[in-house]
């Protein structure tokens, strides 16, 4: 019994050294940066490269965004082809670790379509809204361009839900509707369902990361180029977002439990 309390004592102390030693590191982080970007002519200089950027992608718009559609496009057909190839390949086979080693495939191919074509996206809304911002003249040519972007997403996002649910006919959801993420995993089978919550476990936890540090980057960079204090307001209020549903749905999965 002893014995388990010093354990104990032991880990409890382990963790306040360990949560000691990131505030300490962050601390000197924050000096590091505050010593090598806090002078003038660095301010000066990141200002003037940020307004350079600004100004070639908001001159050079119908290039860029005419690029990343062409790219984007081009992913999306030869991506496309390969995993309905792919798919009659795995309805002619009889051999079951070439079926089992081709599925894996098909998986693999359907979450890199998603997660490439997700990026392209937000790349080209980006680059629309600095133009719109920055012009207000982005003319009907440029929204066009955008909504015909806009379209490939869709369109080739829905062509690929029904071609994998023709692959797998048990795999239920309209990708136009609301539910359909929730409907989608119902028609899983375990192992999936097992496999898409770790995901979003290990997705949960990165996205808790990647906002309490955006928060602390961005306070910083705003303090050290005297910035506006707006990006501070939205990357603090999408934390505060990110904890109140995160804490919302861990309450409901308690009282589900309790019950």
């Amino acid at each position: 019994m002893r014995e388990k309390k010093r354990t104990h004592k032991a880990k409890r102390e382990n963790a306040f050294l360990a949560m000691g030693m990131k505030m300490l590191l962050g601390a000197v982080f924050g000096v590091f940066t505050a010593i090598l970007f806090g002078g003038e002519g660095t301010r000066v200089y990141v200002l003037n490269l940020a307004g350079k950027t600004e100004g070639f992608l908001v001159q050079q718009f119908v290039w860029t965004i005419g690029i990343l559609g062409s790219f984007m496009l081009l992913f999306n057909v030869i991506c496309y082809g390969k995993l309905k190839h792919m798919i009659y390949r795995a309805g002619i086979l009889e051999d079951d670790e070439l079926l089992d080693a081709l599925d894996n495939r098909i998986d693999l191919m359907s979450n890199i379509f998603m997660s490439v074509n997700g990026i392209f996206f937000v790349l080209v809304f980006m680059n629309y809204m600095i133009k719109y911002l920055c012009d207000e003249n982005a003319g009907i040519g440029g929204i066009g361009l955008f909504l015909g972007i806009a379209l490939i997403y869709v369109v080739f996002y829905i062509l690929m839900i029904e071609l994998l649910k023709k692959y797998d006919p048990s795999k239920q959801g309209n990708p136009g509707s609301m539910k359909f993420r929730k409907d989608w995993v119902s028609s899983c089978d375990e192992a999936e369902k097992m496999r898409v919550y770790r995901v979003g476990y290990q997705s949960n936890v990165g996205a808790g990361c990647i906002l309490s540090i955006g928060f602390a980057a961005v306070s910083i960079i705003a303090m050290l180029l005297e910035l506006d204090t707006y990006a501070v307001y939205v990357t603090g209020i999408m934390w505060i977002i990110y904890l109140v549903v995160n804490g919302y749905y861990t309450i409901k999965s308690q009282k589900e439990k309790v019950r």
